[in-house]
Protein backbone atom coordinates (compact mmCIF):
# COMPACT_ATOMS: atom_id res chain seq x y z
CA UNK A 1 0.00 0.00 0.00
CA UNK A 2 1.68 3.65 -0.94
CA UNK A 3 1.14 6.16 2.11
CA UNK A 4 2.00 9.64 0.58
CA UNK A 5 4.62 11.70 2.62
CA UNK A 6 1.67 14.41 3.49
CA UNK A 7 -0.49 11.57 4.53
CA UNK A 8 1.83 10.27 6.64
CA UNK A 9 2.66 13.49 8.42
CA UNK A 10 -0.31 15.42 9.09
CA UNK A 11 -3.05 12.67 9.36
CA UNK A 12 -4.29 9.74 11.26
CA UNK A 13 -4.42 6.39 9.87
CA UNK A 14 -7.70 5.01 8.82
CA UNK A 15 -9.20 2.50 11.33
CA UNK A 16 -9.90 -0.30 9.40
CA UNK A 17 -6.46 -0.39 7.31
CA UNK A 18 -3.91 1.02 10.52
CA UNK A 19 -3.61 -2.29 11.93
CA UNK A 20 -1.69 -3.71 8.63
CA UNK A 21 1.26 -1.30 8.34
CA UNK A 22 4.37 -1.91 9.23
CA UNK A 23 5.29 -0.88 13.39
CA UNK A 24 7.73 2.10 12.13
CA UNK A 25 4.44 3.48 10.28
CA UNK A 26 2.68 3.29 13.16
CA UNK A 27 4.88 4.52 15.58
CA UNK A 28 4.83 7.91 13.20
CA UNK A 29 1.31 8.49 12.98
CA UNK A 30 0.94 7.80 16.70
CA UNK A 31 3.42 11.06 17.65
CA UNK A 32 1.90 13.14 15.34
CA UNK A 33 -1.61 12.28 16.60
CA UNK A 34 -0.48 13.20 19.83
CA UNK A 35 1.55 16.59 18.57
CA UNK A 36 -1.75 17.63 16.64
CA UNK A 37 -4.20 17.26 19.76
CA UNK A 38 -5.37 13.60 19.13
CA UNK A 39 -6.19 12.10 22.89
CA UNK A 40 -2.68 10.60 23.79
CA UNK A 41 -5.01 7.47 25.19
CA UNK A 42 -6.40 6.89 21.36
CA UNK A 43 -2.39 7.25 20.22
CA UNK A 44 -1.47 4.92 22.54
CA UNK A 45 -4.39 2.19 22.03
CA UNK A 46 -3.74 2.68 18.04
CA UNK A 47 -0.29 1.24 18.98
CA UNK A 48 -1.53 -1.53 21.07
CA UNK A 49 -3.97 -3.03 18.27
CA UNK A 50 -0.77 -3.13 16.19
CA UNK A 51 1.29 -4.93 18.96
CA UNK A 52 -1.09 -7.23 18.99
CA UNK A 53 -0.36 -8.69 15.37
CA UNK A 54 2.27 -10.80 14.71
CA UNK A 55 6.05 -10.06 14.93
CA UNK A 56 4.99 -6.52 15.91
CA UNK A 57 5.45 -7.58 19.44
CA UNK A 58 8.76 -7.68 19.27
CA UNK A 59 9.78 -4.76 17.78
CA UNK A 60 10.66 -2.04 20.34
CA UNK A 61 10.37 1.22 18.56
CA UNK A 62 6.68 0.24 19.47
CA UNK A 63 6.57 0.10 22.42
CA UNK A 64 8.82 3.15 22.99
CA UNK A 65 6.79 5.50 21.11
CA UNK A 66 3.75 4.57 23.17
CA UNK A 67 5.95 5.30 26.37
CA UNK A 68 7.20 8.29 25.15
CA UNK A 69 3.29 9.55 24.97
CA UNK A 70 2.31 8.12 28.18
CA UNK A 71 5.51 9.70 29.87
CA UNK A 72 4.72 13.76 28.14
CA UNK A 73 1.01 13.03 29.63
CA UNK A 74 1.71 11.53 32.88
CA UNK A 75 -0.17 8.08 32.00
CA UNK A 76 1.34 6.28 34.60
CA UNK A 77 -0.67 2.65 34.82
CA UNK A 78 -0.77 2.88 31.16
CA UNK A 79 3.43 2.92 31.48
CA UNK A 80 3.27 0.08 33.72
CA UNK A 81 0.85 -1.88 31.39
CA UNK A 82 3.17 -1.11 28.53
CA UNK A 83 6.15 -2.29 30.26
CA UNK A 84 4.99 -5.31 31.49
CA UNK A 85 3.70 -6.23 28.41
CA UNK A 86 6.89 -5.32 26.88
CA UNK A 87 8.42 -7.40 28.98
CA UNK A 88 6.30 -10.50 28.88
CA UNK A 89 7.29 -10.45 25.14
CA UNK A 90 10.61 -10.53 25.33
CA UNK A 91 11.98 -6.91 24.21
CA UNK A 92 14.29 -5.83 26.56
CA UNK A 93 13.78 -2.20 27.40
CA UNK A 94 16.59 0.16 26.65
CA UNK A 95 17.60 3.44 27.39
CA UNK A 96 14.33 5.37 25.95
CA UNK A 97 12.42 3.00 27.72
CA UNK A 98 12.97 3.06 31.51
CA UNK A 99 13.29 7.64 30.62
CA UNK A 100 10.04 7.04 29.16
CA UNK A 101 8.74 5.24 32.71
CA UNK A 102 10.51 7.48 34.66
CA UNK A 103 8.93 10.57 32.94
CA UNK A 104 5.55 9.25 33.63
CA UNK A 105 5.85 8.74 37.26
CA UNK A 106 7.41 13.08 37.34
CA UNK A 107 4.64 14.03 35.21
CA UNK A 108 1.97 12.08 37.26
CA UNK A 109 3.72 13.45 40.71
CA UNK A 110 3.43 17.11 39.66
CA UNK A 111 -0.28 16.61 38.49
CA UNK A 112 -1.59 14.57 41.21
CA UNK A 113 -2.89 15.58 44.26
CA UNK A 114 -0.20 12.91 46.21
CA UNK A 115 0.71 13.65 49.84
CA UNK A 116 3.96 15.32 50.56
CA UNK A 117 6.76 13.11 51.00
CA UNK A 118 8.14 13.01 54.40
CA UNK A 119 11.57 13.07 55.08
CA UNK A 120 11.68 9.93 57.34
CA UNK A 121 11.57 6.76 56.10
CA UNK A 122 14.82 4.87 54.26
CA UNK A 123 14.40 3.74 50.46
CA UNK A 124 16.49 0.88 49.66
CA UNK A 125 18.81 2.41 46.93
CA UNK A 126 20.83 -0.65 46.58
CA UNK A 127 20.74 -3.11 43.20
CA UNK A 128 17.10 -4.84 42.59
CA UNK A 129 17.79 -8.27 41.44
CA UNK A 130 14.06 -9.30 41.59
CA UNK A 131 13.15 -7.73 38.28
CA UNK A 132 11.05 -4.74 37.34
CA UNK A 133 8.04 -3.44 39.98
CA UNK A 134 5.11 -5.25 39.92
CA UNK A 135 1.50 -3.86 38.50
CA UNK A 136 1.03 -2.61 42.05
CA UNK A 137 3.99 -0.84 42.98
CA UNK A 138 2.46 1.56 40.79
CA UNK A 139 -0.55 2.69 42.82
CA UNK A 140 1.09 5.62 44.49
CA UNK A 141 -0.23 7.01 47.71
CA UNK A 142 2.41 9.61 48.58
CA UNK A 143 4.77 11.36 46.79
CA UNK A 144 7.58 9.37 48.52
CA UNK A 145 5.83 5.97 47.39
CA UNK A 146 6.58 8.05 43.41
CA UNK A 147 10.52 8.13 44.96
CA UNK A 148 10.70 4.52 45.55
CA UNK A 149 8.99 3.13 42.88
CA UNK A 150 11.45 5.44 40.56
CA UNK A 151 14.56 3.93 42.27
CA UNK A 152 13.75 0.43 42.42
CA UNK A 153 13.00 0.87 38.48
CA UNK A 154 16.54 2.26 37.82
CA UNK A 155 17.89 -0.25 40.32
CA UNK A 156 16.08 -3.01 38.32
CA UNK A 157 17.10 -1.63 34.84
CA UNK A 158 20.99 -1.57 35.81
CA UNK A 159 21.29 -4.76 36.92
CA UNK A 160 19.61 -6.89 34.29
CA UNK A 161 21.40 -3.91 31.79
CA UNK A 162 25.13 -3.85 31.91
CA UNK A 163 26.91 -1.49 29.91
CA UNK A 164 24.23 0.82 28.87
CA UNK A 165 23.99 4.31 28.39
CA UNK A 166 22.74 6.25 31.64
CA UNK A 167 22.74 9.82 31.01
CA UNK A 168 19.05 10.07 29.97
CA UNK A 169 17.45 7.88 32.62
CA UNK A 170 19.44 9.16 35.09
CA UNK A 171 18.34 12.58 34.78
CA UNK A 172 14.60 11.26 34.86
CA UNK A 173 15.40 9.80 38.24
CA UNK A 174 16.46 12.75 39.22
CA UNK A 175 13.17 14.92 38.15
CA UNK A 176 11.11 12.32 40.26
CA UNK A 177 13.37 13.02 43.07
CA UNK A 178 12.88 16.40 42.23
CA UNK A 179 8.90 16.24 41.90
CA UNK A 180 8.50 14.68 44.64
CA UNK A 181 10.66 16.41 47.22
CA UNK A 182 12.93 13.73 48.15
CA UNK A 183 15.75 15.79 48.75
CA UNK A 184 17.40 13.55 51.57
CA UNK A 185 17.49 10.95 49.22
CA UNK A 186 19.69 12.62 46.62
CA UNK A 187 23.16 12.27 48.67
CA UNK A 188 22.67 8.32 48.02
CA UNK A 189 21.44 8.36 44.54
CA UNK A 190 23.83 11.37 43.05
CA UNK A 191 26.74 11.57 45.83
CA UNK A 192 28.87 14.46 44.74
CA UNK A 193 32.39 12.71 45.91
CA UNK A 194 32.17 10.73 42.82
CA UNK A 195 30.87 7.47 44.68
CA UNK A 196 27.91 5.10 43.31
CA UNK A 197 29.69 5.08 39.83
CA UNK A 198 27.28 2.29 39.30
CA UNK A 199 24.32 4.54 38.82
CA UNK A 200 25.73 8.10 38.02
CA UNK A 201 26.87 8.53 34.04
CA UNK A 202 30.43 8.71 33.76
CA UNK A 203 30.43 12.47 32.13
CA UNK A 204 26.95 14.20 34.07
CA UNK A 205 25.61 16.78 31.77
CA UNK A 206 24.12 20.31 32.48
CA UNK A 207 20.75 18.88 32.94
CA UNK A 208 21.90 16.57 35.04
CA UNK A 209 23.38 19.06 37.70
CA UNK A 210 20.15 21.80 37.07
CA UNK A 211 17.82 18.99 38.38
CA UNK A 212 19.84 17.70 41.19
CA UNK A 213 20.15 21.50 42.40
CA UNK A 214 16.30 21.80 41.90
CA UNK A 215 15.78 19.08 43.75
CA UNK A 216 17.78 20.60 46.71
CA UNK A 217 14.69 23.02 47.00
CA UNK A 218 12.67 20.42 49.98
CA UNK A 219 16.35 20.13 52.00
CA UNK A 220 16.08 22.36 55.21
CA UNK A 221 19.92 23.70 54.13
CA UNK A 222 19.11 23.81 50.41
CA UNK A 223 21.61 26.58 49.70
CA UNK A 224 24.66 24.63 51.13
CA UNK A 225 23.49 21.07 49.34
CA UNK A 226 23.16 23.07 46.07
CA UNK A 227 26.31 24.68 46.61
CA UNK A 228 27.97 20.98 47.03
CA UNK A 229 26.36 20.34 43.45
CA UNK A 230 27.60 23.67 41.80
CA UNK A 231 31.11 23.17 43.13
CA UNK A 232 30.99 19.34 41.06
CA UNK A 233 29.52 21.44 38.46
CA UNK A 234 32.15 24.15 38.19
CA UNK A 235 34.97 21.26 38.12
CA UNK A 236 33.95 19.92 34.33
CA UNK A 237 33.97 21.51 31.55
CA UNK A 238 31.00 22.69 31.19
CA UNK A 239 30.04 26.06 30.97
CA UNK A 240 26.96 27.37 33.04
CA UNK A 241 23.75 28.70 31.64
CA UNK A 242 20.50 30.38 32.97
CA UNK A 243 19.05 26.96 33.90
CA UNK A 244 21.70 25.94 36.28
CA UNK A 245 22.11 29.57 37.52
CA UNK A 246 18.27 29.94 38.09
CA UNK A 247 18.35 26.76 39.77
CA UNK A 248 20.96 27.79 42.50
CA UNK A 249 18.64 30.97 42.76
CA UNK A 250 15.34 29.22 43.66
CA UNK A 251 17.16 26.69 45.94
CA UNK A 252 18.41 29.73 48.24
CA UNK A 253 14.56 31.75 47.65
CA UNK A 254 13.00 28.52 48.79
CA UNK A 255 15.66 28.39 51.84
CA UNK A 256 15.00 32.10 52.46
CA UNK A 257 11.20 31.91 52.41
CA UNK A 258 10.83 29.15 54.91
CA UNK A 259 13.80 30.09 57.07
CA UNK A 260 12.14 31.03 60.82
CA UNK A 261 15.51 31.99 61.96
CA UNK A 262 18.10 34.70 61.51
CA UNK A 263 21.02 33.39 59.43
CA UNK A 264 24.07 33.22 61.09
CA UNK A 265 26.65 35.97 60.30
CA UNK A 266 29.56 33.82 58.72
CA UNK A 267 26.71 31.76 56.50
CA UNK A 268 24.94 35.14 55.29
CA UNK A 269 28.02 36.22 54.26
CA UNK A 270 28.63 33.20 52.26
CA UNK A 271 25.08 33.32 50.65
CA UNK A 272 25.77 37.18 49.54
CA UNK A 273 28.99 36.07 48.16
CA UNK A 274 27.73 33.11 46.21
CA UNK A 275 24.19 35.50 44.80
CA UNK A 276 27.45 38.04 44.18
CA UNK A 277 29.20 35.63 41.71
CA UNK A 278 25.83 34.31 40.30
CA UNK A 279 25.64 38.31 39.45
CA UNK A 280 28.62 38.23 37.22
CA UNK A 281 27.96 35.07 35.42
CA UNK A 282 24.70 36.52 34.37
CA UNK A 283 26.08 39.64 33.10
CA UNK A 284 27.47 38.00 29.73
CA UNK A 285 23.92 36.52 29.63
CA UNK A 286 20.75 36.88 27.83
CA UNK A 287 18.68 36.36 31.33
CA UNK A 288 14.96 35.74 30.92
CA UNK A 289 12.09 37.40 32.51
CA UNK A 290 12.07 34.71 35.52
CA UNK A 291 15.84 34.25 36.54
CA UNK A 292 15.69 38.35 36.67
CA UNK A 293 12.58 38.08 39.43
CA UNK A 294 14.21 35.22 41.52
CA UNK A 295 17.58 37.27 41.38
CA UNK A 296 16.03 40.18 42.57
CA UNK A 297 14.38 38.48 45.42
CA UNK A 298 17.23 37.05 46.92
CA UNK A 299 18.89 40.05 46.54
CA UNK A 300 16.15 41.49 48.72
CA UNK A 301 15.82 38.78 50.84
CA UNK A 302 19.72 38.72 51.94
CA UNK A 303 20.16 42.18 52.08
CA UNK A 304 21.95 42.50 49.01
CA UNK A 305 20.12 45.69 48.14
CA UNK A 306 23.47 47.33 45.87
CA UNK A 307 23.65 44.34 44.18
CA UNK A 308 19.62 44.29 43.30
CA UNK A 309 19.96 47.57 41.93
CA UNK A 310 23.10 47.22 39.96
CA UNK A 311 21.43 44.25 38.38
CA UNK A 312 18.72 46.11 37.55
CA UNK A 313 20.26 49.26 35.95
CA UNK A 314 23.10 46.92 33.70
CA UNK A 315 20.79 43.67 32.13
CA UNK A 316 17.02 45.65 32.60
CA UNK A 317 17.11 49.02 32.34
CA UNK A 318 19.28 49.24 29.01
CA UNK A 319 16.73 46.71 27.26
CA UNK A 320 13.84 49.26 28.77
CA UNK A 321 16.02 52.31 27.69
CA UNK A 322 16.12 50.76 23.54
CA UNK A 323 14.15 50.45 20.56
CA UNK A 324 13.14 47.41 20.76
CA UNK A 325 9.11 46.60 20.88
CA UNK A 326 6.90 46.15 24.06
CA UNK A 327 6.69 42.72 23.55
CA UNK A 328 10.21 41.71 23.62
CA UNK A 329 10.62 44.17 26.53
CA UNK A 330 8.44 41.78 28.79
CA UNK A 331 10.15 38.99 27.95
CA UNK A 332 12.38 40.61 30.39
CA UNK A 333 10.40 42.38 32.54
CA UNK A 334 7.28 42.15 34.38
CA UNK A 335 5.02 43.29 37.07
CA UNK A 336 6.77 40.67 39.87
CA UNK A 337 10.26 42.55 38.47
CA UNK A 338 8.74 46.07 39.27
CA UNK A 339 7.67 45.07 42.44
CA UNK A 340 11.16 43.16 43.70
CA UNK A 341 12.72 46.49 42.21
CA UNK A 342 10.50 48.81 44.09
CA UNK A 343 10.82 46.98 47.26
CA UNK A 344 14.89 47.42 46.86
CA UNK A 345 14.49 50.83 46.26
CA UNK A 346 12.37 51.58 49.13
CA UNK A 347 15.24 49.99 51.32
CA UNK A 348 17.73 51.93 49.50
CA UNK A 349 15.91 55.57 50.47
CA UNK A 350 15.14 55.74 46.90
CA UNK A 351 11.17 55.64 47.07
CA UNK A 352 10.90 58.88 45.25
CA UNK A 353 12.28 57.69 42.34
CA UNK A 354 9.85 55.31 41.51
CA UNK A 355 6.86 57.33 40.07
CA UNK A 356 8.52 58.55 37.21
CA UNK A 357 9.53 55.18 36.67
CA UNK A 358 6.52 53.87 36.62
CA UNK A 359 4.68 56.63 35.17
CA UNK A 360 7.35 56.40 32.00
CA UNK A 361 6.68 52.49 31.92
CA UNK A 362 2.82 52.68 31.76
CA UNK A 363 3.47 55.03 28.81
CA UNK A 364 5.72 52.94 26.94
CA UNK A 365 4.68 49.24 27.79
CA UNK A 366 0.82 49.53 29.18
CA UNK A 367 1.68 48.46 32.57
CA UNK A 368 -1.26 48.40 34.91
CA UNK A 369 -1.33 48.70 38.55
CA UNK A 370 -1.66 45.32 39.77
CA UNK A 371 -2.74 44.57 43.45
CA UNK A 372 0.68 43.84 44.13
CA UNK A 373 2.02 46.89 42.27
CA UNK A 374 -0.25 48.56 43.91
CA UNK A 375 0.65 47.68 47.29
CA UNK A 376 4.19 48.48 47.62
CA UNK A 377 3.64 51.80 45.71
CA UNK A 378 1.66 52.75 48.80
CA UNK A 379 4.65 51.91 50.81
CA UNK A 380 6.29 53.84 48.50
CA UNK A 381 4.47 56.99 48.52
CA UNK A 382 4.44 56.50 52.48
CA UNK A 383 8.04 55.98 53.15
CA UNK A 384 8.55 59.06 50.95
CA UNK A 385 6.12 61.32 52.89
CA UNK A 386 3.80 61.71 49.85
CA UNK A 387 0.39 61.80 52.14
CA UNK A 388 -1.99 62.86 48.81
CA UNK A 389 -0.41 59.86 46.38
CA UNK A 390 -1.75 57.08 48.15
CA UNK A 391 -5.72 57.74 47.67
CA UNK A 392 -4.95 58.94 44.10
CA UNK A 393 -2.95 55.62 43.19
CA UNK A 394 -6.18 54.07 44.98
CA UNK A 395 -8.31 55.93 43.10
CA UNK A 396 -6.20 54.64 39.65
CA UNK A 397 -6.34 51.38 40.98
CA UNK A 398 -9.88 51.22 41.17
CA UNK A 399 -11.00 52.95 37.55
CA UNK A 400 -8.58 50.79 35.78
CA UNK A 401 -8.71 46.86 37.31
CA UNK A 402 -12.22 46.31 37.46
CA UNK A 403 -11.44 42.71 37.73
CA UNK A 404 -8.44 42.98 39.89
CA UNK A 405 -9.25 43.29 43.82
CA UNK A 406 -7.09 44.76 46.56
CA UNK A 407 -6.65 42.48 49.26
CA UNK A 408 -5.79 43.12 53.29
CA UNK A 409 -2.31 44.81 52.80
CA UNK A 410 -3.96 47.43 50.81
CA UNK A 411 -6.44 48.35 53.40
CA UNK A 412 -4.02 48.38 55.80
CA UNK A 413 -1.49 50.75 53.84
CA UNK A 414 -4.62 52.91 53.20
CA UNK A 415 -5.72 53.50 56.54
CA UNK A 416 -2.14 53.77 58.09
CA UNK A 417 -0.91 56.42 55.61
CA UNK A 418 -4.38 58.12 56.56
CA UNK A 419 -3.48 57.96 60.30
CA UNK A 420 0.45 58.94 60.06
CA UNK A 421 -0.88 62.23 58.28
CA UNK A 422 -0.48 64.91 61.24
CA UNK A 423 -1.41 67.26 58.12
CA UNK A 424 -4.82 66.15 57.84
CA UNK A 425 -7.45 67.41 60.18
CA UNK A 426 -9.06 64.72 62.11
CA UNK A 427 -12.53 64.64 61.11
CA UNK A 428 -11.22 64.52 57.64
CA UNK A 429 -9.27 61.55 58.14
CA UNK A 430 -12.46 59.94 59.58
CA UNK A 431 -14.47 60.75 56.53
CA UNK A 432 -11.43 59.48 54.03
CA UNK A 433 -11.10 56.42 56.34
CA UNK A 434 -14.72 55.89 56.16
CA UNK A 435 -14.77 56.37 52.44
CA UNK A 436 -12.36 53.22 51.88
CA UNK A 437 -14.03 51.20 54.60
CA UNK A 438 -17.33 51.47 52.69
CA UNK A 439 -15.87 50.98 49.73
CA UNK A 440 -14.27 47.55 50.52
CA UNK A 441 -17.30 46.64 52.22
CA UNK A 442 -19.37 47.12 48.74
CA UNK A 443 -16.74 45.82 46.30
CA UNK A 444 -15.00 43.07 48.51
CA UNK A 445 -16.95 42.49 51.48
CA UNK A 446 -14.92 39.02 52.16
CA UNK A 447 -10.88 40.86 52.12
CA UNK A 448 -13.03 43.57 54.90
CA UNK A 449 -14.13 40.68 57.08
CA UNK A 450 -10.71 39.02 57.01
CA UNK A 451 -9.14 42.32 57.31
CA UNK A 452 -10.65 42.78 60.51
CA UNK A 453 -9.35 39.48 62.30
CA UNK A 454 -5.89 41.42 62.00
CA UNK A 455 -5.37 42.71 65.17
CA UNK A 456 -3.01 45.45 63.34
CA UNK A 457 -6.00 47.10 60.75
CA UNK A 458 -8.34 46.32 64.17
CA UNK A 459 -6.28 48.91 65.82
CA UNK A 460 -6.29 51.24 62.72
CA UNK A 461 -10.14 51.24 62.69
CA UNK A 462 -10.34 51.81 66.39
CA UNK A 463 -7.76 54.53 66.27
CA UNK A 464 -9.71 56.21 63.04
CA UNK A 465 -13.15 56.01 65.26
CA UNK A 466 -14.63 53.21 62.34
CA UNK A 467 -15.10 50.61 64.96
Amino acid sequence: MFISRRCLVTSAPPKKTARYFDPHTVSIWAENMSRRGASPAEAVRLILNRMDMGRARHRPELYNTALDICGHNGMLMDSARILHKMVGSNVRPNERTITSVLNAIAEYVQKSRLEDSSSTGNIDVQKNSEGFPGLEAFQLKSKRDAAQLAIKLYASWIEHSPNVVRKHPFNALLKVLWRSGAADLLPSVFPTDGSNTEWVPDKPDIITYTTAILACQNDPNATNSAVAYWIAFQKSDIKADTGIIMAILVAMQSELRFMRAPIPKAELTVRRGLLASLCALLQPLDVPVNTSNVFLDVAHRLRCLNLGFQFWEQKILPILASNQSAIKSKQHFNEGTLVHVFQIMIRLDNASQIFPLFDKLQSVYGMHLSTRLLNVMLLAARRAGDRRRPQRLFNRFVQNAASVMPDQRTLYQLLLNISEDTGLPKMMGKEQAKKIHDWFATRCPAVLKEAKNDTKIQWLLTKLGLE
